[in-house]
């Protein structure tokens, strides 16, 4: 089951065990990504940073999360001259700080680091993303499952 995070989606529809799936593509959907091979699960589909927070305030943390890092035309070609990336000049949040914001609430809330796959094509945000949510896990000394 695919379910699209959006104003209009019912609570009821969401299952108590979900995967959180994010990435600003709408033609990037869970089951048919070539370059990784995702669990099947309920998946929920969100395109932001806001409606990754939505989502995991009003329905809790997921069982499994795949994270994109560019959510936005300006994080696409920001760390190619300088293998840095600026997130501080960026107008958009990107999934690097989704995966923050995850670490956080997992750590303030003392809360396990949900399994996650990171499933972007951008390999400075795929590591700056894996460095936060490992950094958590270290933070909660939960020794790393995978």
């Amino acid at each position: 089951m695919i379910i699209y995070k959006d104003h209009k989606l019912k609570h009821e529809l969401i299952p108590k065990q979900y995967a959180l799936f994010l990435d600003d593509d709408p033609n990037r959907i869970p089951h048919k990504l070539s370059w990784i091979d995702l669990p099947t699960h309920n998946w929920v589909i969100v395109r932001s940073y806001k409606e990754f927070v939505q989502c995991i305030e009003e329905y809790g943390l997921p069982v499994v999360c795949s994270y994109d890092h560019d959510l936005a035309d300006e994080h696409y070609m920001a760390h190619y001259k300088t293998n840095n990336i600026p997130y501080h000049t960026f107008k958009e949040k990107s999934g690097y700080d989704c995966a923050k914001y995850m670490a956080e609430y997992c750590i303030n809330k003392d809360r396990l680091v949900p399994r996650y796959f990171v499933h972007t094509l951008n390999p400075i945000g795929k590591l700056n993303i894996i460095s936060i949510l490992e950094m958590a896990k270290k933070q909660l000394d939960i020794p790393n499952c995978e």
